[in-house]
């Protein structure tokens, strides 16, 4: 059968120019590259690990462990006896649990202060001190008992452990009107007096914010790169490449970041300074405060709007930091609609891709689960909550490739310059043709 003109027409279609947001297809298979997704989340994973040990979050009870189940974007399926306790402490917990159980049966311990099944190293703790107190003699202190007599109005002091009381200093000084009944102070088990800041820790904390910062401006920036490589007539390039590239334009990122803090800072300064003026003074100076506020606030919009496209720019254009802010602003506030239209598209994108990747996790985990039953590298939880952070880092490195196809998008409708005009360092991404030797010239001639 011979096609038809009609039928030629509709071959014809570049459906990437009708329906340009269809984009975005593109960005999904560069967020789910196993290099680029493996590399994300030993990124998340470390620098979350030295901002949470510089803050002190490993306080107390709170481990490693800890960190990597609750803040992950989902939570790993553990089995319960081996989410949360090390070896040994399973036997320890079924026996607290019998004794406990007993205890409730025997209607020593109300119903109510049983825990539930779900239980922390804290709980553990709980239950094993309050075994130890049920074994040791039923000897009671003055501040454990409840004071029983012949009038109900007396029996207001409720069983309190003395651990908890912190008992009132009466000041001498101080005059007494009346009989006043003093106040009693709970404090926490472990309350400590907070402990000033030493050097060493204050470095620790700057050292761990530079380096959160500066790492991650530079996966952006590479990300951003690979992006517009692939959407350029499909061009594949090289991390390590890449990375060199990322690390030549973090001083322009940086300066073009430094520049919108230090401007919305002065643009800021006049509104303070109105503060300070009389009444009488502002009731003239409002109609002008307004109009400037008008104006700091669409600054805002365009640079708090703009500052996402920046490394876009420097990974396409391979500019300054002046031009990034220019690109990035203009291209942000000149269409509105076009750039509402392209995040929606790009977070639908999302949307499939996320439910994806969150399906394959869970699968692999209950499939590893089941099959085996226990968890891998020798039963260690820590590697099935570091296999769920593997979506967050999905979602940071879409994030980072789905800015840089809008920021294409909206440079093609702004400026109508074409999706395949990204700078590279040698023509089109292959080596400049060179003339063959004279040996091998005149071999051939030969």
């Amino acid at each position: 059968m011979n096609p038809t003109v009609h039928s030629l027409v509709l071959s014809a279609v570049d459906w990437d120019e009708v329906c340009p947001w269809l984009l975005f297809r593109k960005c999904l298979r560069l967020a789910f590259s196993f290099r680029l997704l493996l590399l994300t989340t030993l990124h998340l994973i470390l620098v979350s690990l030295w901002l949470a040990a510089a803050f002190g979050w490993f306080t107390s009870s709170r481990t490693v462990e800890d960190l990597l189940k609750h803040y992950s974007c989902i939570t790993a399926y553990v089995p319960h006896t081996q989410a949360v306790f090390p070896s040994g402490t399973h036997e320890i917990r079924q026996g607290t649990q019998g004794a406990i159980s007993t205890q409730l049966s025997a209607g020593e311990i109300p119903a109510g202060n049983v825990l539930s099944e779900e239980k922390t190293g804290d709980d553990l703790r709980l239950e094993m001190l309050t075994v130890l107190e049920m074994d040791a003699p039923a000897e009671r202190t003055q501040s454990e008992t409840v004071l029983e007599s012949p009038h109900p109005s007396e029996n207001k002091t409720a069983s309190v452990p003395s651990t908890n009381i912190v008992q009132p200093q009466e000041d001498p000084d101080a005059s007494v009107q009346g009989s006043q009944t003093p106040a009693l102070s709970v404090s926490a088990p472990n309350a400590s007096a907070a402990k000033p800041y030493s050097m060493g820790q204050i470095v620790n904390q700057i050292c761990a914010s530079v380096y959160a910062g500066i790492s991650t401006l530079l996966l952006w920036v590479v990300s951003a790169r690979l992006t517009a490589l692939q959407l350029t007539r499909e061009f594949r390039s090289s991390f390590r490449h890449e990375l060199k590239f990322a690390m030549a334009q973090l001083g322009s990122s940086l300066t073009a970041f430094f520049w919108i803090a230090l401007g919305t800072f002065l643009l800021a300064l006049p509104l303070l300074v109105c503060r300070l003026f009389p009444a009488n003074v502002m009731v003239w100076l409002m109609p002008a405060a307004l109009i400037y506020a008008v104006f700091y606030f669409f600054f805002l919009l365009g640079t708090g709007l703009g500052s996402f496209f920046i490394p876009s720019v420097l990974a396409t254009e391979n500019s300054d930091a002046f031009d990034a802010l220019s690109r990035s602003c203009a291209y942000a506030l000149q269409k509105p609609l076009k750039l509402v239209l392209y995040l929606l598209a790009a977070i639908l994108f999302g949307g499939l891709g996320l439910c994806a990747i969150v399906f394959l996790v869970v699968l692999i985990e209950h499939l590893c689960l089941t099959l085996t039953g226990t968890l891998p590298l020798g039963g260690s939880s820590l590697a099935l909550y570091a296999f769920s952070w593997s979506v967050s880092a999905w979602l940071l490195l879409y994030g980072f490739s789905a800015l840089q196809g809008i920021y294409l998008l909206l440079r093609r409708d702004v400026d109508a310059v074409e999706l395949e005009n990204v700078w590279l360092s040698e023509p089109q991404g292959v080596p400049a043709p060179q003339l063959p030797k004279l040996e091998e010239a005149a071999k051939e001639t030969a």
